[in-house]
């Protein structure tokens, strides 16, 4: 199936999914007691981390378009975004070194219209090895044609770091991307219990 046809924009109360639909551990992931529900809305609010030196520019998507992604090439700006707060802190923190942690980092809570929610195609499937690390070709390919299509400005998929719950990819250079409402940055201080004890991190300092 296309990626310009994953996600459609409209309001999420106006579809109704069939009340035989099975759990899709390979697709967006059941969450929660009702993965019906949960496959076709998502929360109004998204969340971004960044490193307090790159807030000018969080929301460009120059870091995913010069470096790539799990769902994008080089060369296609995209911003990532999480359903809550505690998964974008997670999905930061699998990236980064010891050292990294004694950097500032701001929080920005995002505000979705309802016109905007994303309804997703439930036939629409991750890759097999979606999950891989480093990211497969297949899953940026996907990305990056969703991208391309201009279909939607929001893409929600699995988090590879907790598969029951849900990232939202965001085209910055869709139209629709000034309808969102980004809250200025708030200072965010990463716990250092996150860190692993020093006897499993002696090595990994370089």
């Amino acid at each position: 199936m296309a990626a310009g046809a994953a996600v459609r924009a409209g309001h999420a109360g106006a579809a109704t999914p069939p009340a035989h639909r099975r759990r899709d551990t390979g697709g967006l992931g059941p969450v929660g007691a009702h993965p019906v529900r949960r496959l076709f809305l998502m929360p109004q609010t998204l969340w971004r981390l960044a490193p307090a030196s790159h807030a000018d520019t969080a929301f460009t998507g120059q870091g995913a378009e010069r470096f790539g992604g799990r769902w994008n090439e080089t060369g296609t700006a995209m911003v990532y975004l999480s359903e809550t707060l505690s998964l974008a802190v997670l999905e930061i923190v699998v990236h980064l070194r010891v050292q990294d942690f004694r950097r500032d980092f701001v929080c920005f809570r995002v505000e979705v219209p309802d016109t905007l929610l994303p309804i997703p195609d439930p036939s629409w499937k991750a890759p097999e090895d979606w999950r891989a690390e480093p990211p497969v070709r297949a899953t940026k390919e996907l990305g990056t044609a969703w991208a391309r299509a201009g279909a939607s400005a929001l893409l929600r998929v699995p988090s590879a770091v907790v598969p029951s719950e849900c990232n939202v990819l965001l085209n910055p250079r869709h139209a629709d991307f000034s309808r969102l409402r980004i809250h200025p940055p708030e200072r965010f201080h990463l716990d250092n219990r996150l860190l692993p004890p020093a006897r499993d991190r002696s090595h990994g300092d370089g």
